[in-house]
């Protein structure tokens, strides 16, 4: 398989599935070995009161230790969906149909846990399976290479000379009017345009304008919310497990909250920027490109500030840089011609 798998191209489906969920597995194991870390303290136990509370069961020892093991276990998943991802880059078919699996069991998570937010990575999940079964996929992990493209006939050149009732032949062997037979040099072929835009553009479009438009309204929704409501918010903000150990004054969050109006007021417009920089992409444009690999690159510095909360805009901006960064994407935007 080693001397074969160096002389197969890995398709960008591979890649970018392989890609997403390890990554994803990666920040998810960052998160929960961190809460792990602090089980014990205040802050954790409070957030578990408060969700038994709002879940109307009794707070019990056996409850959250369960809960802990439970963790345990998924961190246990999360390892080996990283470690699986990093062999499946490498052809492992068994390292596929493990990533598989996990990625449904993820999705499943997040439909059942997370709805209706978690619609949006249980989608993205879903995408990475279908990318890991799709036919470039399955042949490459068979060990079979990719079918040659149709050649395409070439089209004569409609200036060429011709001879009367003859189609061009070999170069002239004799000075016109010396009785040697006279020929034409064969026409030059026009360059013949390349394949069409890659599919790298379809799949950056859908990830960028999905995570914009969700990042877009929620971030007018949360700036509605702390602009129109900010005076119940900080009252309950005051009262909450989660933010009274803050310990702020009721001018304090008010300020927090015009700040953050703010920050979510300029998410929302650099969702746009985003959603019109794909926009631009898809019609060949090269600073549109660019603006959109630098959005990218902000969106997983802020997804990483913010987690957990920002784990999923993360992922999927650094899904878009590895698209952004295919060589098939930057030769489709360099030649006009494809």
């Amino acid at each position: 398989m080693g001397a074969v798998s160096k002389t197969l191209q890995r398709p960008p489906q591979v890649t970018s599935a392989c890609l997403f969920i390890g990554l994803s597995c990666g920040l998810l194991l960052y998160t929960l070995i961190g809460l792990l870390t602090s089980w014990s303290s205040i802050d954790v136990q409070e957030g578990l009161a408060d969700a038994f509370d709002a879940s109307g069961v009794a707070m019990t020892d056996g409850r959250v230790e369960s809960i802990r093991i439970g963790l345990q276990v998924v961190i246990v998943l999360l390892v080996a969906g990283l470690v699986c991802a990093i062999y499946a880059l490498r052809r492992h078919a068994p390292s596929r149909i493990v990533l598989t699996v996990i990625a449904a069991l993820t999705a499943l998570v997040f439909l059942v846990i997370g709805f209706p937010i978690g619609l949006i990575p249980a989608a993205f999940a879903v995408y990475a399976v279908v990318q890991l079964w799709s036919p470039p996929a399955r042949r490459w992990f068979a060990g079979e290479a990719e079918p040659a493209p149709a050649a395409t006939p070439a089209r004569p050149d409609p200036f060429a000379v011709r001879p009367a009732g003859g189609e061009p032949g070999p170069v002239a062997s004799g000075p016109v009017g010396t009785g040697a037979p006279i020929a034409y040099a064969p026409v030059p072929q026009h360059h013949q345009p390349g394949p069409g835009r890659p599919r790298a553009v379809g799949t950056l479009t859908l990830v960028v304008t999905i995570a914009s438009g969700l990042a877009l309204v929620g971030s007018l929704v949360m700036v509605a919310a702390f602009t129109l409501a900010r005076d119940e918010l900080v009252a309950e903000y005051q009262t909450s497990s989660f933010t009274r150990s803050l310990d702020l004054t009721t001018e304090e969050w008010h300020a927090l909250l015009r700040l953050l109006s703010v920050a979510f007021a300029v998410f929302a417009i650099l969702s746009v920027a985003a959603i019109v920089a794909v926009l631009g992409l898809a019609r060949r444009s090269r600073a549109a490109a660019t603006t959109l690999l630098v959005l990218s690159i902000l969106t997983v510095g802020v997804g990483v500030v913010t987690l957990p909360l920002g784990l999923i805009w993360s992922g999927l901006a650094v899904w878009a840089i590895i698209l952004l960064r295919r060589p098939e994407l930057q030769g489709w935007l360099a030649d006009p011609t494809r």
